[in-house]
C-alpha cells in the first residue's frame, strides 16, 4: 500500500516546509489512536551512492548516521534504525533525475532509502523550483492490514549544503538539521511549534499574546525543536541536528514506546473546549489548537506541545484531545493554547481560533469577563495517574462573533441588508457564504475586480469568462447559474477584458463598467429588458474620460462611482435616471503652493450607496492645511484627505480624521448612514493598512481594536479592510493577513460589549451588552465606554 501523499519537505531561510505537524504525521486507526510506526527491532537505513553538494559518501554518510542516532538515543523510544549499507547492497544505483523513479514508487525490499540530490536536480524534476526545498520524505509503503511501516525515502538537497570556506565537517553538522528532521518524518513524526516561532518570527510574546509570563528568559537558537517546520542552516542547523528538547523526544517515545512509558512518568492531559454560547455550560470540542506546557524552572528546553485531535486527525469530527508525556517529576508547569503560525499540519487548524489565547487556570469557565486568561495556575508534575487540565476557550456574552473564511486569497466584498449573505471571490472564482452553509464557490471569473451582492441577497453580479476568454460582467442567481450580460454597443475589450458587474439591485438591475479598448472605459447599467447601456463620462475622451459604476442602490434609483476629470483623477459621480452628477466639496480649496492649478472643488469616488438612495459615501474629501514660513512670511498650501458622506440636506460634508499619517477611506454605509466601513492607508508605505469604522459619536475607529477590546481577538490576524457592511449595521465584512495568507472575514455583532455604569453613579461599572447599533448613543451619551471593564479579555 502505498502513500503518495505523504510529501513532506524541510525549507530554509524562513520558508516553510509542506509537511505535517503535530504528534504523529500519519494515523492507522482513529478510533484507538495508534499511528503508523515501523516494527520493532532494527530499522534499516540505505545510503545513495554518490556525493551531497561538498560533502563526499563518506562524509555524507556519516552525517546520515550521526542523525539516524540522534533518534535512537532517546533513553524512552524503543525506534533503533541501522546503517545498513549503500544502494548497491539492495540492487540500487546512484540516483540521479534521470532514474529517480527506481527508488519512487518501487518497492526495494523495505526500509528507508536516503537518495543524496547532489545538486538539487532531483528536487528540480519534483517542485520545478528547488529555492528553498531542503529535504523531501515520502512514506511509500505501509501494511494494509497493520499499523506497519515498510519503505520510506528521503531525498536530501545538496544544493544547499553550505559551500567552501565552510569546512566539510561544518557543513554537515549544520546540515544534519535537515536530515535529523527529515529522519523524524521517516519514522512518522509530525512537526511542533514550541520554541521555534519565537526565534523565527521574533514573538514578544512567550505565552499567550498580551500576556506577562510566569517564567524568565527568552530562548535561543540552541533551543529551537528538531521537527519545527523552519530550519535555516547557518542559524539553527546544528541544534536541530540533535535530538534533546523534551517535545521531540516524547513525541518519538508516544510512537515507540519503551518499558514504563508513559505510566512510570509524570503526565498532563486533557481536552480543549468552546463554549456553544458565551458563558454557557454546554461546550463543544475544538480540534487544531496548539497547546503548550513549560516547566518554570527550565521553560525553552523541558518544554512539550500538542496539538488537540493530534491522534485522530479529523477522522471522529471534533476531537480536542490532548496529552503530555515524560514531564519531569516535582517540577511546576504552566499550559496555555497558542496560534500556530507557519507549517503545513496533519491535523488541519483553524485560521483563527475560537477565542484568544489563554493560559489554563483553575477557574477554566470559559467566562471572558470573569475568567481572566492572563492568569495562569501552574500545575505540580506526579507520577500515577495524569493530571486532568480541561482548557476552554473564553467567551464574551454579546461579543462581536469573528467568522474567518478559510480559503486562501479570498476576500468578502459585499453583505446582504441583514448579514446572513455574504458575496467575494478567492482563487477558484466567486464566493457565496451563508453562517450555516459558509463559504462556497459558485463559477465566475476569480479575477472579478468587485462581487456585488442585492440587499435581498438572492442575486450576484461579477464577471465571467466566454470560450475564448474574454471577460465580462455577469449575473448568477441559485436557479439559473451564471450568465453574461452581453456587450456594451461600441464596447472594446482591454487584454481580454470586456466588461465587469459591480453592483446590482433588488430587481436584478446592475452597475458596472464597460472597456472601450484600452485608452477609455464608462459606466454600464444593465437590465433584462434593456440590455447593457451607457451611462457615460463627463470627461473628454481625449484626456483621460472614462467613468465607472462601483455600486447601485436596492431600488436601482441611484447609481453611484467615479469620473475622470482631465487630469486622470477620479471625482465622485452619481447617476439618477441615467443624467450624470458630480459631488461637489465647498468650499473651494487650494491644496498646492500654486493657485493656478491649486484648486480643488470636487471629491473622490463614490464608493456605496443605501437602499433607497439617500446616503452615499465615498473617498478622498479635501480639508485645506495652511503653514506660513515664520522667517519670510510665505504661505504654504495642503490638504489632508479624508472621506465624505452625502445626503440631501447635508450636502456632501467631511467625516473627519482617523490617527495622524493614515487616510480614511469610506467604502461601505449601513441603510440609516449611521455606520461606515472602510480601510486606513498608511503615508508610509511600510506600514499595515487598517480596517476603520465609523460612527458620528466615535468617528473613526480602528474595527480591529474595537473587537479586541470587547474580548473579540482574532489571534495573528490582521485586519486590513472592512469593506462592506450589512444594512441593519450588525455584520461587517472585508479581507485581513491571516497566519496561512491573505483571507476573508465576516463579523456577525447584532451586539456590542460595554462598560456600563448607570447614570449617577459612575464607580458602580459593570461589564454588559448592548444591541448595535441602536443603543450605542445612548450609552456613550452618559460616560459608558465600548468594552470591557476588566482585563479578563
Amino acid at each position: 500500500m502505498t502513500i503518495r501523499s505523504a510529501l513532506m519537505a524541510a525549507v530554509a531561510a524562513i520558508a516553510c516546509t509542506s509537511a505535517f505537524a503535530g504528534g504523529p504525521l500519519y494515523i492507522f486507526d482513529a478510533a484507538t489512536k495508534t499511528p503508523y510506526a515501523w516494527p520493532a527491532g532494527n530499522t534499516p537505513f540505505y545510503t545513495d551512492l554518490g556525493t551531497l553538494g561538498q560533502l563526499s559518501n563518506a562524509e555524507a554518510n556519516a552525517m546520515v548516521a550521526f542523525s539516524v542516532g540522534q533518534w535512537n538515543a532517546i533513553p524512552t523510544c524503543t525506534f533503533n534504525g541501522v546503517m545498513a549499507g549503500g544502494f548497491d547492497s539492495i540492487g540500487l544505483p546512484d540516483i540521479d533525475g534521470v532514474n529517480i523513479l527506481e527508488v519512487f514508487g518501487v518497492f526495494n525490499g523495505g526500509g528507508v532509502d536516503v537518495v543524496y540530490d547532489t545538486d538539487g536536480a532531483i528536487t528540480t524534476l519534483i517542485f520545478g523550483n528547488p529555492f528553498g526545498v531542503l529535504g523531501v520524505t515520502l512514506i511509500d509503503y505501509v501494511d494494509q492490514d497493520s499499523p506497519e511501516i515498510q519503505e520510506t525515502t528521503v531525498i536530501l538537497n545538496g544544493l544547499f549544503v553550505p559551500e567552501p570556506p565552510t569546512p566539510p565537517a561544518e557543513a554537515a553538522a549544520m546540515f544534519a538539521g535537515i536530515s535529523t528532521h527529515e529522519f523524524g518524518h521517516a519514522i512518522n513524526l509530525a512537526h511542533s511549534q514550541t520554541n521555534g516561532s519565537m526565534i523565527y518570527f521574533y514573538e514578544f510574546w512567550l505565552g499567550p499574546s498580551g500576556c506577562p509570563v510566569p517564567y524568565d528568559g527568552y530562548p535561543s537558537a540552541d533551543d529551537v525543536e528538531t521537527m519545527y517546520p523552519i530550519t535555516s542552516i547557518p542559524y539553527t542547523g546544528i541544534p536541530e541536528g540533535t535530538v534533546d528538547i523534551l517535545d521531540d523526544m516524547a513525541a518519538a517515545s508516544d510512537i515507540y514506546p519503551a518499558p514504563g512509558w508513559p505510566a512510570a512518568y509524570p503526565a498532563i492531559s486533557g481536552t480543549v473546549y468552546v463554549p456553544r454560547r458565551a458563558n454557557s455550560p454546554q461546550r463543544t470540542q475544538v480540534i487544531g489548537a496548539n497547546v503548550v506546557a513549560r516547566n518554570q524552572a527550565n521553560p525553552w528546553r523541558d518544554a512539550i506541545s500538542a496539538i488537540s485531535g493530534d491522534h485522530t486527525q479529523g477522522a471522529l469530527g471534533q476531537d480536542g484531545t490532548y496529552a503530555f508525556h515524560g514531564l519531569t517529576p516535582g517540577a511546576s508547569y504552566v499550559l496555555y493554547d497558542d496560534t500556530l503560525l507557519v507549517g503545513a499540519y496533519a491535523t488541519t487548524p483553524p485560521s483563527v481560533l475560537p477565542g484568544p489565547e489563554e493560559y489554563w487556570n483553575s477557574l477554566e469557565s470559559g467566562d471572558g469577563v470573569t475568567d481572566d486568561r492572563c492568569a495562569s495556575t501552574p500545575i505540580a508534575a506526579s507520577t500515577g495517574s495524569p493530571t486532568i487540565a480541561d482548557l476552554t476557550f473564553n467567551k464574551v456574552l454579546g461579543a462581536p462573533e469573528f467568522i474567518p473564511i478559510n480559503l486562501i486569497d479570498s476576500t468578502i466584498t459585499e453583505l446582504s441588508g441583514d448579514g446572513q449573505v455574504a458575496a467575494g471571490v478567492w482563487g477558484d472564482g466567486v464566493i457565496r457564504w451563508t453562517p450555516a452553509g459558509g463559504p462556497e464557490t459558485i463559477g465566475g471569473d476569480w479575477r472579478s475586480p468587485q462581487v456585488g451582492l442585492s440587499r435581498d441577497g438572492k442575486t450576484i453580479t461579477a464577471s465571467v469568462v466566454d470560450a475564448y476568454g474574454v471577460q465580462t460582467a455577469g449575473i448568477w442567481q441559485a436557479k439559473t447559474g451564471w450568465a453574461s450580460l452581453g456587450v456594451l454597443p461600441g464596447g472594446a475589450p482591454c487584454d481580454n477584458g470586456l466588461s465587469s458587474g459591480w453592483g446590482v439591485s433588488d430587481h436584478k438591475t446592475v452597475a458596472g463598467m464597460s472597456n472601450l479598448g484600452c485608452e477609455n472605459y464608462t459606466a454600464t447599467q444593465w437590465t433584462s429588458n434593456g440590455g447593457v447601456t451607457n451611462l457615460g463620462f463627463l470627461g473628454d475622451p481625449g484626456t483621460f474620460g472614462s467613468s465607472r459604476a462601483n455600486r447601485i442602490s436596492a431600488d436601482g434609483s441611484t447609481v453611484v462611482g467615479l469620473d475622470q476629470d482631465p487630469g486622470g483623477f477620479w471625482r465622485g459621480a452619481q447617476w439618477r435616471d441615467g443624467q450624470e452628477s458630480l459631488f461637489h466639496q465647498p468650499p473651494v480649496l487650494c491644496c498646492d503652493f500654486d493657485p493656478v492649478f491649486c484648486t480643488v472643488d470636487t471629491v473622490g469616488s463614490a464608493t456605496a450607496v443605501n437602499p433607497n438612495g439617500s446616503v452615499i459615501v465615498g473617498e478622498y474629501f479635501a480639508s485645506q492645511e495652511v503653514f506660513v514660513d515664520p522667517d519670510t512670511g510665505e504661505e504654504f498650501h495642503s490638504c489632508r484627505n479624508g472621506s465624505w458622506r452625502w445626503t440631501p440636506d447635508e450636502d456632501v460634508i467631511d467625516l473627519g480624521e482617523f490617527i495622524p499619517d493614515y487616510t480614511p477611506l469610506a467604502q461601505d454605509v449601513s441603510d440609516d448612514g449611521s455606520v461606515i466601513v472602510g480601510v486606513a492607508l498608511p503615508f508610509d508605505f511600510f506600514l499595515p493598512r487598517r480596517a476603520i469604522l465609523w460612527t458620528a459619536l466615535t468617528g473613526y475607529i480602528d474595527f480591529q481594536e474595537f473587537l479586541a477590546v470587547q474580548g473579540t481577538i482574532a489571534p495573528e490576524w490582521s485586519l486590513l479592510l472592512a469593506g462592506t457592511i450589512a444594512g441593519n449595521a450588525q455584520s461587517v465584512a472585508g479581507f485581513g493577513a491571516s497566519p496561512y495568507g491573505g483571507a476573508g472575514f465576516v463579523v456577525q455583532m447584532p451586539k456590542i460589549v460595554i462598560c456600563h455604569a448607570p447614570p449617577g453613579t459612575p464607580s458602580d461599572k459593570k461589564t454588559t451588552n448592548v444591541s448595535f447599533p441602536d443603543s450605542l448613543a445612548h450609552h456613550i451619551a452618559h460616560g459608558d465606554t465600548i468594552g470591557l471593564c476588566g482585563n479578563g479579555q
